[in-house]
């Protein structure tokens, strides 16, 4: 088999289950998806661009991808989404985060900087 085939070089569709503070106040569990790579590249591109509002929808695509419902459907459309309180939108985003990022409680694969001028 070829080794670019090997399913750890794929985002699985496993769903994560997370708690997160809504509009009321109060905690609720919520459903989402890692994110494929193209769709991170859309919006790293999507966020350099001159345009306010582009790189405004380019936020609200991204938690319109990631959350979803128990069968992995999204649940809210790109203009739902862009609709949210600043909120609720940057906790869904801190969580949407954590998930990519592999900060669930997994070890990252990003190696931690230390200092070691000695300044």
């Amino acid at each position: 088999m070829d080794p670019i085939l090997d399913e750890a070089n794929f985002v699985s569709e496993d769903i994560h289950e997370r708690e997160v503070e809504l509009g009321d106040g109060k905690k609720h569990l919520l459903r989402f998806k890692r994110l494929p790579g193209v769709e991170y590249y859309a919006f790293v591109t999507a966020q350099q661009s001159r345009d306010d509002d582009t790189r405004a929808r380019a936020v609200a695509r991204l938690v319109s991808v990631s959350l979803v419902d128990a069968v992995g459907d999204r649940v809210l459309s790109v203009e739902r989404a862009a609709a949210l309180k600043d909120s609720v939108l940057n906790r869904l985003l801190a969580t949407i985060n954590k998930i990519n990022q592999g900060g669930d409680g997994k070890k990252s694969s990003t190696p931690e900087v230390t200092d070691t001028s000695g300044t």
